[in-house]
């Protein structure tokens, strides 16, 4: 048997909680399961909905990852660490105003740094969460912490390995290879 433990996408999971992060008036929440799409998105900026659904899509995992504007007075306006954590079992109500579609002609665009910054802070915090999720329940089911994933495109083929057990010597690195 040895080889790499596969995660059934049956199995039930354990809930994660969510990440929190802000910036500016911004506040972003994330929340990644393994294995578990459909996702849901809202950040206000279309390509960055499209973006982060890529991730979900070739990485098979269901993201929420929603911002808005903090009003003054809500649980938001005070929670503003970088990757905290709440536990929830659903998504929470809306606590904050949703920020509108930048495609619907929005004037300015006062935001977009704030917002991809909150944005990139709930998610990393969410991804390293599940990333060590799956890692230990690799390990302890004597797996070997490694997986690949190969996506063949229209002129190209990409192919990610990763090692979540490294050796020391080769721990914190990231090699590339183009061919």
């Amino acid at each position: 048997e040895g080889g790499s433990k596969v995660l059934d996408p049956e199995t039930p999971q354990r809930k994660m909680p969510f990440c929190t992060a802000s910036s500016g008036g911004i506040f972003a929440e994330a929340q990644v399961l393994n294995l578990t799409p459909p996702s849901r998105i809202g950040t206000g900026i279309c390509f960055l909905d499209h973006m982060v659904d890529q991730l979900t899509s070739h990485g098979q995992l269901g993201v929420t990852l929603r911002c808005g504007l903090v009003e003054s007075g809500t649980p938001a306006a005070s929670a503003g660490s970088e990757g905290a954590k709440r536990e929830s079992p659903e998504p929470p109500t809306v606590f904050f105003t949703p920020l509108r579609d930048y495609a619907t002609g929005l004037s300015g665009r006062p935001h977009d740094r704030d917002i991809a910054i909150a944005c990139g802070q709930a998610l990393g915090a969410a991804l390293r969460l599940t990333v060590d999720d799956v890692a230990k329940a690799s390990t302890a089911g004597g797996g070997t912490g490694k997986a690949l994933f190969c996506c063949p495109l229209d002129e190209a083929f990409a192919e990610a390995k990763i090692d979540l057990q490294p050796d020391q010597q080769r721990r914190g690195q990231c090699t590339i290879m183009l061919e």
